[in-house]
């Protein structure tokens, strides 16, 4: 903590994209039957405003391409936060920034729940309002 981000032995460090329609936005609804619709909607306004949006299916992968500047904010429906932990130390470390949906810092838990990640500029706002 408080040394930086490093992928084989380099400084790595988020995007600095800051517009919605010049960004890459990784997103996975999860397999919950009531995350179904909030999903699609979420998709359907990704593909109206985002350059790119992808699903790799792997959420600490996810984590670690925001932090290495290779996407510019992930949004997940369904994910145990424990799981992504040592990504989410990398993204921190790299600028970037994580939260719940309402924009609370994220809990470490064995619980499912639906994160926002990016890289800390004004996009995070933008994909807050679109995960509401």
């Amino acid at each position: 903590k408080g040394e930086g981000a490093f992928l084989n032995e380099k400084t790595i460090k988020v995007s600095d994209i800051a517009d919605l329609p010049l960004a890459y936005i990784l997103m996975l609804t999860g397999n919950k039957t009531e995350l179904r619709d909030w999903g699609a909607a979420l998709y359907r306004k990704l593909l109206d405003r985002a350059n790119k949006t992808r699903n790799f299916a792997s959420s600490a992968l996810d984590i670690c391409f925001l932090a290495a500047g290779r996407v510019d904010g992930v949004i997940y429906g369904q994910v145990t936060t424990l799981d992504i932990a040592p990504a989410v130390g990398l993204l921190l470390e790299a600028g970037g920034k994580i939260t719940d949906e309402m924009g609370q810092p994220i809990k470490f838990s064995n619980e499912s729940s639906k994160i926002v990640a990016s890289n800390g500029t004004k996009l995070h706002k933008e994909l807050l309002g679109l995960a509401a």
